[in-house]
């Protein structure tokens, strides 16, 4: 049964009678908060026998970053013909327009059929939804796997450590214009922690048993907290906005690590508030990529000992 397009996509089609065969690219939604992702989608109806070759449309974004991999698709539409669509979801960094590139679809013997893409608009929150994410924020209070009665003092243990690391980081800072933390024994708690709470939310296999809000609301209160305890940053009770734009430029992290972090944030948020339900793949890819930036983050003493000893 054909499938019914969203009243709110943007489409633009192009089509060559002859062969029969229609493209089209289709935006979904065109207008989106900078906290939401848009459903950029080629689709193309030809006869069954011909040979249709989509393309690979991850370089031609700009700077909208394309999460996971794209979805591709294959179905009859009839006797003859079939359809076949390939879904590209599109994380917005930068408010904006976006200009996205055309769509270049190659058939039969070296046929082209060439559509221009529709443009994606990227606005700020309204003070209705930047409300609204306020008050999902910090749905696990202490962090995640935190139940017992020893909850509270493990975690009273913790901000010790943090209050005492935060000291040395601000003498750390007036020495050397840093802003990570020194490593050594206590700071190495933070990260350990981390990993293993990632290995325990590993083993629950929650994307398995398809819970998927209970497994974004764990994986992202395991990196905020993470975060909180190694830069000295209050990520847990801040919004994905306000969190972004503190660390925003300020030389916390990377270019490619700040992009990750609006990103996967962005995603959390959309699984918690607008009920989106990612593929095992996509929630695969999420775990790693948290497993990553933790790896990437920990401080390496060697580097320490040299950038103290300059």
């Amino acid at each position: 049964m054909p499938r019914a397009w969203p009243a709110a996509a943007f489409v633009v089609a192009a089509g060559l009678a002859s062969a029969q065969v229609d493209v089209k690219a289709v935006l979904s939604p065109p207008i989106i908060p900078y906290h939401k992702q848009a459903a950029f989608t080629v689709v193309v109806e030809a006869p069954a026998g011909v040979v249709v070759k989509l393309p690979d449309m991850r370089d031609h974004f700009g700077k909208l970053a394309v999460y996971g991999v794209p979805d591709y698709h294959s179905e009859p539409i009839g006797e003859d013909r079939v359809r076949i669509t390939e879904t590209y979801v599109l994380d917005p960094v930068h408010i904006r327009h976006h200009v996205i590139a055309p769509v270049e679809v190659t058939w039969g013997d070296a046929n082209v059929i060439a559509v221009p893409s529709p443009t994606l608009r990227v606005r700020d929150l309204t003070p209705e939804e930047l409300e609204e994410a306020k008050r999902f924020e910090g749905a696990i209070v202490g962090g995640p796997g935190a139940t017992g009665p020893g909850y509270s003092g493990l975690w009273t243990w913790l901000g010790g450590i943090a209050v005492a690391l935060a000291a040395v980081a601000a003498l750390i800072f007036y020495l050397r214009g840093r802003r990570a933390l020194p490593s050594g024994p206590t700071a190495k708690d933070v990260w350990v922690i981390a990993k293993e709470r990632l290995a325990a939310l590993a083993e629950r296999k929650l994307p398995q048993l398809g819970k998927y809000d209970a497994y974004y609301v764990d994986l992202s209160s395991i990196l905020r907290y993470y975060i909180e305890g190694r830069f000295q940053v209050h990520a847990p009770e801040r919004t994905t906005p306000e969190f972004l734009a503190e660390i925003s430029g300020k030389g916390y992290f990377s270019p490619e690590q700040e992009v990750f972090l609006a990103r996967f944030l962005r995603l959390c948020d959309r699984v918690k508030f607008a009920q989106f339900r990612p593929d095992l793949e996509a929630m695969t890819l999420s775990f790693e990529e948290v497993e990553r930036f933790v790896e990437e983050t920990i401080p390496r003493p060697e580097l320490e000992e040299e950038a103290i000893a300059a």
